[in-house]
């Protein structure tokens, strides 16, 4: 199919006016229709503004991510000796479909059908969500972070290093239009361990934060770096949660359910404690696995073609 047509595919007129359009092709493959960018950019800015009403989102910079997302996913797409698994969009759905309160197939397709989106797109996005996920992946595994790195950052910032009351935790998002608060109450309270949230997270359609490695917050705001999400609603309700104790919050259109592994409290940092390490580790990791994408993005727009048609 040729650009031309997937241009004019991606709009349609009312009264003359044209309240949808093509933001941009990726891989001549890749349709982002300015609906999906609106979509991307409301729920951005939901989660942003449920703890700074004054957060600014760019539709630019939301369009600038979902084709940078695009090219990844188109990449693992290309890759030589490529086969898609056979079946693997149908097991998508159905595990996406065991995720909702409902459980319900006809009441999806309805939902679907309210959105203008089809069983079939669906079954598109959750595929190229996975593997948008594996392309994340192969950048993070192929960052190394040196102990002498670990101990030159130690230096340069250990006055900013977290100590004081901290939990670690694991964290996983319910979306709040599929739960009720009772539904998502009950769930908390099949909890009683870390194997039984793991559990109740993989039946779920969102993963695990932090690609479920567990993580440490602490509660002093001059640690607000390390707070979950950087709010402070649910950075509070994880203090107020017991060692083994699940419990949600909601911001915005989400629940968050959160398990404390661990309430406890840290003396001043060293570097003989794993833990600190760790913190440094990830803090560098961060920074590296930015620099490694951009990178990898600027690459993959050598090869793979990105189409952002005028508007006028």
């Amino acid at each position: 199919m040729g650009i031309s047509v997937l241009l004019a595919l991606g709009a349609r007129a009312q009264d003359s006016e044209v309240v949808n359009r093509v933001m941009a092709v990726v891989g001549g493959i890749k349709v982002i229709t300015l609906y999906d960018v609106q979509q991307a950019e409301d729920r951005m800015r939901n989660r942003l503004q449920a703890f700074d009403p004054n957060a600014v989102v760019s539709q630019n910079a939301v369009l600038t991510e979902m084709i940078n997302e695009a090219l990844l996913v188109q990449e693992i797409y290309s890759r030589k000796n490529f086969v898609l698994p056979a079946g693997i969009g149908e097991d998508l759905v159905k595990r996406h479909i065991g995720g909702r309160a409902d459980k319900s197939r006809s009441n999806l397709i309805r939902e679907l059908q309210r959105e203008g989106r089809t069983l079939q797109r669906l079954e598109q996005e959750l595929m190229d969500d996975a593997f948008l996920r594996i392309a994340r992946q192969d950048i993070e595994d192929s960052i190394q972070i040196s102990p002498q790195a670990v101990k030159d950052y130690f230096e340069a910032t250990k006055t900013e290093i977290g100590a004081g009351p901290f939990a670690k935790y694991l964290a996983f998002e319910l979306a709040a239009n599929e739960f009720t608060e009772q539904q998502v109450m009950d769930l908390a309270r099949t909890v009683d361990s870390e194997e039984a949230f793991r559990k109740l997270a993989e039946t779920q359609t969102r993963p695990l934060a932090n690609d479920g490695q567990t993580a440490r917050v602490y509660f002093d705001e001059k640690f607000k770096v390390t707070w979950y999400l950087g709010d402070g609603d649910l950075t509070l309700k994880l203090s107020e949660l017991e060692n083994g104790q699940a419990g949600f919050e909601k911001v915005g259109d989400t629940y968050h359910m959160l398990f404390v592994i661990e309430q406890n409290e840290d003396s001043a940092p060293s570097l003989t404690n794993p833990r600190v390490r760790d913190q440094i580790r990830y803090r560098l990791m961060d920074v590296e696995y930015a620099k490694r994408l951009h990178r990898k993005v600027e690459r993959l727009k050598q090869t793979i073609s990105v189409v952002r048609p005028s508007l006028k």
